[in-house]
């Protein structure tokens, strides 16, 4: 690459130019405060970005299919003048420099080109050239720019404005090199031709380029500081009236920036005033603040434990081991949270089968895919195998069942219900149970503190005091003895690990004499016991549990598919004489009468499964859908049976 420097007699007046600069600011302003006057000067590397669409310099030979882009290596040096004004804009400091600069913008594009093969005997090798143009590009910079200072703790400063640059000189070598075979030339014995050097024609008389960067104050000694400074110059013109080639440049700098001082005119210092003896003062007030709990009085330090009962709020929905498909699509639709409803839970069906294959190591599954004759060949396959590949478990576990059916169904929503893969486990009918998010609520103790600002005062007072339990819970204390309840502005999660409190009081009286009292407390939680209640619904001011107590085949009333939890719960809640509710459900699919019927015999199948005298046993026949029938999921829990137990 054709090598660049600096223009001698520029850049030595450019460092005469700020010494001077920053000895005569010294010696105008040699006063203690400084200024909002900044002399600075620099010293940097541009990395160059050349951005180019043309094949060859007018006078020099064409190139390949053109030269795109270039980099480089130059040197840039400036000085210049900044101020920052003493009023602030949206609460930050701002100000404004300008630099003038050598800026040197050089850059090598090359573009590499197959010229064809070259035999040697019974060989060939593919001959390359590589086209390049070696630029000299140096100019003297006008900046102005505008500065913000964004942070008022970390001394950084941004910077955006233009580059204004009259060239100085605008060189070029342009040839084309021999690089592969490395034992080749060209027709003219070298392995380098089409040579030609000189000024680059038509240069442009203006050069713009947009600014913008930052600035870091790492060091400050006196009236100096040294900082690192990153500037980014994207170019807006071209080098040349004639060709699509633009400059661009990413300055890192080392600048050492000068601050000068002010005068400052000291007023005469006022006499001093006449001395007024004061009035003779009362007494100060006296405080003490005593706290009592349980009538117990508490002191500095101590700590006041608060009995906690946990209540955790448990939600099971018992899925059918089934994942339903669209039309000619593989994809298992599910995510990573807990379900809120039963119909997000029935997707989340194969995380459930991964977790009974995991904990129960010795069982098996037996995949049985069903899909349409009017799908494509291969869609059971990729079903497959995705569910495959998320079950993650011994494929010797693993056993598989195929079918294709026709589309000839008494109802078109009967579709979208076979094209499913099903999970066979071998467990009797036992369904799977997916959990949902666990809430707990906690109560506490009614925590009662009661307060006695004893005040001792010849004067008349004011009296202030709260209890601080945080920055957004206080409650302000009265003058007498009086007990406060703590429970409405305390959170049992900050009780449990431990809660600090903070007693104030101050007395004021009208001379102006204070006295304070302070007193510190902590809360504990103490555990005492843990309620877990499952699925727990309320529903018109009434409570209840609430199952599902198996699934149905579409149009049959026999379960496919237990919830034995379920079953064991209800049983149990009859022994303790509570009251059971069945509700028989059912899709849309159907007559009215034919539904109604249907449901009747789950009901009766759900009474034989739990044993129980159906005198004793409230059965309900809503008339209403509780799930949708818009979809293979919630037609699968229309056709289940619920358990309410009150």
């Amino acid at each position: 690459m054709i090598k660049s420097v600096c223009d001698l007699r520029f850049c030595k007046w450019l460092s005469v130019a700020t010494v001077l600069l920053m000895f005569l600011s010294s010696y105008l302003f040699s006063q203690k405060v400084q200024s909002g006057l900044f002399f600075s000067a620099g010293v940097g590397t541009n990395l160059n970005f050349h951005s180019a669409e043309f094949k060859s310099i007018p006078s020099g030979e064409a190139c390949c299919q053109g030269f795109t882009n270039g980099f480089g290596l130059g040197e840039n040096l400036f000085a210049g003048i900044e101020y920052k004004f003493p009023k602030k804009m949206f609460g930050r400091e701002i100000g404004v420099r300008l630099n003038l600069a050598y800026s040197n913008l050089s850059a090598d594009l090359t573009r590499e080109e197959f010229i064809g093969n070259i035999i040697t005997g019974n060989n060939h090798t593919q001959g390359i050239s590589e086209h390049i143009v070696e630029s000299i590009i140096s100019m003297i910079m006008i900046e102005p720019q505008f500065i913000i200072f964004p942070l008022q703790e970390i001394p950084i400063s941004t910077f955006a404005g233009f580059q204004f640059g009259i060239p100085l000189s605008m060189n070029y070598m342009q040839e084309e090199r021999l690089i592969s075979p490395d034992f080749g030339t060209y027709e003219n014995g070298l392995t380098v031709r089409n040579h030609s050097d000189g000024e680059i024609p038509l240069p442009t008389s203006l050069y713009f380029a947009l600014s913008i960067g930052a600035r870091y104050e790492l060091y400050k000694f006196g009236n100096f500081s040294i900082l690192p400074e990153l500037k980014f110059n994207l170019g807006l013109t071209n080098l040349t009236t004639n060709l699509d080639w633009k400059p661009s440049s990413l300055t890192l700098s080392a600048v050492l920036q000068y601050n000068p001082s002010v005068s400052e005119t000291i007023p005469p210092a006022q006499p001093p005033p006449p001395v007024i003896l004061p009035p003779p003062q009362p007494e100060a007030p006296e405080l003490v603040l005593k706290a009592y709990y349980k009538g117990t009085e508490i002191h500095n330090g101590e700590t006041i434990n608060v009995n906690v009962r946990d209540t955790l709020f448990v939600t099971s929905y018992l899925v059918s081991p089934i994942i339903f498909f669209r039309e000619n699509e593989s994809e298992i639709n599910e995510n990573g949270k807990s379900p809120e409803t039963q119909e997000e839970a029935l997707i989340l069906s194969i995380k459930a089968v991964k977790k009974y294959l995991e904990n129960n190591p010795d069982a098996n599954v037996t995949i049985i895919s069903s899909s349409l004759e009017n799908e494509h060949q291969d869609v059971t396959r990729h079903r497959v195998d995705d569910v495959i590949e998320k079950l993650d478990v011994d494929k010797n576990r693993i056993k598989q069942k195929n079918f294709i059916k026709n589309n000839n169904l008494k109802y078109p929503e009967l579709s979208d219900e076979n094209r499913f893969i099903k999970f066979d486990l071998g467990n009797n009918k036992q369904g799977l149970i997916v959990f949902g998010d666990t809430i707990v609520k906690s109560a506490l103790d009614k925590i009662d503190i009661e307060i006695d600002p004893i005040i001792k005062s010849n004067d008349e007072y004011d009296f202030n005091g709260q209890i601080i339990i945080d920055d957004d819970n206080k409650i302000s204390l009265n003058k007498g003895k009086q007990i406060y309840t703590l429970n409405d502005v305390l959170k049992s999660e900050k009780l449990k690990l431990g809660l600090p409190i903070q007693i104030d009081g101050k007395v004021k009286d009208k001379s102006s004499q204070e006295a304070s009292a302070e007193l510190s407390l902590n809360l504990k939680a103490e555990p005492i016991g843990k309620v877990v209640i499952e699925n727990s619904v309320n529903k018109d001011g009434t409570n209840f549990t609430e199952y599902i107590l198996g699934f149905c085949e579409f149009g049959k009333a026999d379960f496919y598919s237990i919830n034995q939890h379920a079953i064991d719960f209800t049983m149990n809640a009859v022994k303790s004489g509570k009251k059971i509710e069945i509700i028989p459900l059912t899709d849309s699919l159907g007559s009215a009468d034919y539904n109604k019927n249907l449901a009747i015999r789950r009901a009766e199948t759900a009474i034989k499964l739990l044993s129980l005298n159906k005198n004793n046993i409230n059965v309900t026949i809503p008339d209403r859908f509780f799930f949708s029938n818009s979809t293979p999921e919630g037609r699968l829990l229309n056709r289940s049976v619920l358990v309410r137990i009150y």
